[in-house]
C-alpha cells in the first residue's frame, strides 16, 4: 500500500480534527441530556381502587387530575410535572400505616388522599413521623390541629364549618326538636359532637341522639327511637351515600317525614326518588358556599368553568357536588404556589410556606393558614342548601341552592 508523500502534521491538522472531533462528542453528549425528559414530581395518591368505597371516592380525586393538567400545562412546579403514584387502600384504616410505608419507600414525600377521617387519621401515624406533607380528605377537626399533626392540611370543610352552619340553620328556623342519627365513624363522631357542644354553648339539648354502624342493615330502629322522643328537626350525620339510603329507607318505612340537615352524604341526585316530593323539600344540607347560588346571586364564571372541567371525568357523573368540595385541587395550587416561593420542594421548607399562607383565591374559598391551625377554609366556608335543588337546570349537577337567601 502507497503512504501519502505529506503526512499531516500532529501539532496543526490533526489537533483540530481531534478538538472538532471531541467538540462534536460533547456536543452530542450535551444534545443526549438535553434530550432527557424532565424529571417528574411524584406525588402519592391513596384512594380506593377496589372495595365499596370505590365508586363513592372517585369524584374526590378528580379535581386533583384537573389541577395536574392545569399546573403542567404551566411548567410544573419548579419545572418538574406531577406525576401520580397511586395505592389502593381499599377505603379500609387497617390498610393505611402499609400503603403510606410503601409510598415513603418508594421515595414519595408529598401524598394526597385517603378520603374518610378514619381512614386519614390512620394514615397519620405513619406520615406524620415520616416527615410526609399531607392533605388527606379527611372532614373532621381533629386532624388540623397543626402541633399535633405539623405536616398536614386540610383543604376541605370540616366539622367545625358544618356544625356553625347548623347552628346558624336552626336559628332561621325557630325552636326545635333536635334530635340526631350519625353512623359510628370518626367523621360521624365528630360531626355529633361539635352539633352538641354548639347546642349546649346555646342552652340547648338533643331529644335523643342515636347511631349506626356502615355496615347496619337497616336504622328502622333507630329512627324509631327520634321519633317517639318528639324530633321534629332531624340532624343526619351521613357521610357517604349509602348511610344516607339507609336513613330515608328507615324514614319512608316508618311514613315519618321530619325536616333534616345532612352532612356530606346527602348530594346525589338518586336520594330524590327515595321519598315523596313533600318530604324531600324539607331536606337541608352542608355544603360550599362558593358552590351554592340563590336567586338574587348565581354561581360565579370561575366555579362555572371548574365544574365544566370536571365533568369531563366520568367518574364524578351523579356524584357532581362531592366532586367539586374536593381538597385535593386547591391544595396542588398551593402547593405550587409554596413550592416556587421557597424554592424547594422538602417537607420541612414547604411547611414553613403553608404555615404562612394567607387569603389565597382558591375554588372553595379565601384560604390562610397558621402553624397552629391547618384548616385552610374560614369559618363561614359553609352553608345549608336544599336537596331538591339537585334537578334545577341552574345546578348543573354541581350546584346547590342555599336554604336561605
Amino acid at each position: 500500500m502507497q503512504h501519502s508523500q505529506h503526512p499531516m502534521p500532529f501539532n496543526s491538522d490533526r489537533r483540530d480534527v481531534l478538538r472538532l472531533a471531541i467538540g462534536a462528542g460533547a456536543a452530542a453528549m450535551l444534545f443526549d441530556v438535553g434530550a432527557q425528559p424532565a424529571q417528574t414530581l411524584k406525588i402519592g395518591m391513596v384512594r380506593p381502587l377496589t372495595g365499596r368505597f370505590a365508586s363513592s371516592f372517585a369524584p374526590l380525586f378528580a379535581p386533583a387530575r384537573v389541577a395536574a393538567e392545569e399546573i403542567n400545562a404551566a411548567g410544573g412546579i419548579l419545572g418538574r410535572k406531577i406525576e401520580f403514584v397511586e395505592e389502593d387502600d381499599e377505603g379500609s384504616p387497617a390498610k393505611e400505616p402499609a400503603v403510606m410505608r410503601k409510598l415513603r419507600e418508594a421515595g414519595v414525600s408529598i401524598v394526597i388522599g385517603p378520603v374518610g377521617t378514619s381512614q386519614a387519621m390512620s394514615a397519620l401515624s405513619v406520615s406524620d413521623p415520616e416527615k410526609m406533607l399531607h392533605a388527606s380528605g379527611a372532614f373532621a377537626v381533629e386532624v388540623t390541629d397543626g402541633a399535633k399533626y405539623p405536616l398536614h392540611y386540610q383543604f376541605n370543610y370540616n366539622t367545625r364549618h358544618q356544625s356553625a352552619a347548623l347552628m346558624e340553620f336552626l336559628k332561621r328556623m325557630g325552636p326545635q326538636k333536635v334530635g340526631i342519627l350519625h353512623e359510628v365513624t370518626g367523621w360521624g363522631e365528630s360531626f355529633s359532637g361539635q352539633v352538641i357542644d354548639r347546642m349546649k354553648a346555646q342552652g340547648m339539648t338533643p331529644v335523643g341522639v342515636e347511631s349506626y354502624a356502615l355496615t347496619a342493615p337497616d336504622v328502622r330502629n333507630q329512627v324509631r327511637n327520634l321519633q317517639r322522643a318528639g324530633t321534629t328537626l332531624l340532624v343526619s350525620g351521613s357521610s357517604i351515600v349509602p348511610g344516607t339510603v339507609l336513613v330515608l329507607n328507615a324514614l319512608k318505612s316508618t311514613a315519618w317525614y321530619p325536616t333534616i340537615a345532612g352532612g356530606n352524604g346527602f348530594h346525589s341526585d338518586s336520594l330524590l326518588d327515595i321519598l315523596p316530593k313533600e318530604a324531600t323539600d324539607k331536606i337541608y344540607a352542608t355544603f360550599l358556599k362558593n358552590f351554592s347560588y340563590t336567586a338574587a346571586k348565581p354561581v360565579g364564571a370561575r366555579e362555572t368553568a371548574y365544574a365544566k372541567k370536571l365533568a369531563a371525568y366520568p367518574e364524578v357523573k351523579g356524584q357532581e357536588p362531592n366532586a367539586v368540595v374536593s381538597p385535593f385541587y386547591d391544595f396542588l395550587h398551593v402547593l405550587k404556589q409554596v413550592a416556587e416561593s421557597v424554592k424547594s420542594l422538602e417537607p420541612a421548607a414547604l411547611k414553613r410556606g403553608f404555615d404562612s399562607l394567607k387569603n389565597y383565591r382558591g375554588i372553595s374559598g379565601t384560604l390562610s393558614l397558621t402553624p397552629e391551625d391547618h384548616s385552610a377554609l374560614p369559618d363561614d366556608a359553609v352553608t345549608l342548601v336544599k336537596i331538591a335543588s339537585t334537578r334545577d337546570p341552574q345546578a348543573m349537577g354541581f350546584f346547590r341552592e342555599r336554604a336561605f337567601d
